[in-house]
């Protein structure tokens, strides 16, 4: 059965790779040989092996594991303490999300742990451990509280992953943030600059009031919650908005600004895209169109953090210098097209459907920057790029990302 992974797995590599192993049947039972008793995981010794035998380099994204038919693919069995088969199948994907949902369920009920409490308008608890130990059928197991925005007021409750309990405690820390400083937030709303100019060029896009509040969520995220660890204590909590207030209305007005700019930039790309009706530059304002899609869409300034916006206008610039040089240089753009695009298929691959950005992991969420840099590095070079970037970076972010 393995020589027939094998061949599946050599027929799953791209055209320009394959070609050079045929007859597939042949190199995957010489590849069998070659590593035989070699340690380490499967498509790793592969890739070693066609390197050293073929000098053909293949990187852990060529190899579409889809195509495995079910039968060549690893039978998992998930064993209990008693020795009982809780569940078995070929996905570990699958069985990951399915186990993971069980015990959330568990630990998400309100009387898991003493800690768990609803009804918060104000941090009037006492700590936000990092941990707790919970009790369950006799087995201790580890918790982690977080804080839960619940809209209208926060809850606590402990939840079975650190990653998550992370993310869920930045929304309802924000949300308690808002219920404090409700006063202030209200006059910041009416003092803006350029509100109304920020929503007509929206308009277009989503709702101005939406707008208006991930506005708001981003000044509070820049004031109080990037670059601060989160507050576990009442104590903690009161030094945040005392060391915060006083920037709130400068800060507010230099995302505002920055959020303006990044609106009228895009408002005048669109509009030169629209004056395009060359049929031979097509698949290079697709591209364009796409990548103006992935940067601005409705909700973007929910999904972006100001780290990463600020780099907005400098992306968008490189679009700019794109479009004036493509009477020149069509022809040399698809290959560039190809080779980015092909990162970006994998990082949507990395990316469930309806998931928040904020809430996926933070090394396909560093992906999703490296290929916006990427762009710059290809499209616009001497824009520079914010970190260091290239085609062998972005397949070691994403060898990472599959083995995380």
């Amino acid at each position: 059965l393995l020589e027939e992974k094998i061949t599946c797995l050599l027929k799953s590599l791209p055209k320009r790779q394959r070609k050079k192993l045929v007859p597939l049947p042949d190199t995957a039972r010489e590849c069998l040989e070659g590593i035989s008793g070699q340690p380490g995981p499967l498509l790793d010794c592969l890739g070693e092996f066609l390197q050293r035998r073929y000098g053909i380099e293949v990187s852990g994204h060529n190899w579409d594991e889809e195509k495995i038919p079910q039968h060549l693919r690893m039978n998992i069995r998930v064993i209990n303490d008693d020795g009982q088969c809780i569940a078995r199948g070929r996905d570990l994907d699958s069985l990951r999300k399915d186990l993971s949902e069980q015990a959330s369920e568990v630990f998400t009920v309100p009387d898991a742990h003493p800690v768990n409490r609803s009804g918060l308008t104000d941090w009037n608890f006492s700590d936000l451990p990092e941990q707790v130990e919970i009790e369950i059928n006799g087995s201790c197991l580890t918790g982690y509280p977080a804080l839960i925005d619940e809209t209208d007021s926060v809850a606590i409750r402990t939840l079975d992953t650190r990653a998550q309990a992370e993310y869920e405690s930045i929304q309802g820390l924000r949300r308690l943030l808002m219920f404090r400083l409700a006063k202030d937030l209200k006059y910041l709303r009416k003092h803006l600059p350029h509100i109304e100019q920020i929503r007509m060029l929206y308009s277009g896009i989503g709702s101005g009031d939406a707008l208006m509040e991930d506005l708001i969520r981003l000044i509070l995220d820049r004031v109080f919650i990037e670059d601060h660890p989160l507050p576990r204590e009442r104590q903690a909590f009161e030094a945040l908005i005392e060391n915060g207030i006083v920037n709130l209305v400068s800060e507010g007005n230099r995302v505002t600004e920055l959020v303006y700019g990044i609106m009228c930039q895009y408002r005048d790309i669109r509009s030169a895209l629209a004056d395009m009706h060359d049929r031979a530059v097509a698949e290079v304002t697709g591209d364009i169109n796409g990548q103006l899609e992935s940067l601005v869409f409705d909700g973007f300034l929910g999904e972006t953090p100001v780290k990463w916006l600020q780099h907005y206008p400098r992306y968008l610039s490189a679009i700019e210098r794109r479009i004036e040089k493509l009477e020149y240089s069509a022809a040399g753009e698809l290959q560039r097209i190809r080779e980015v695009q092909q990162f970006e298929k994998i990082y949507a691959g990395f990316v469930p459907a309806g998931k928040a950005t904020e809430s996926i992991h933070p090394e396909v969420e560093h992906l999703r920057w490296m290929i916006q840099e990427y762009r710059v590095s290809l499209f616009a070079q001497e824009l520079k790029t914010h970190i260091p970037v290239s085609a062998k970076r972005l397949e070691k972010q994403i060898e990472k990302i599959r083995q995380s």
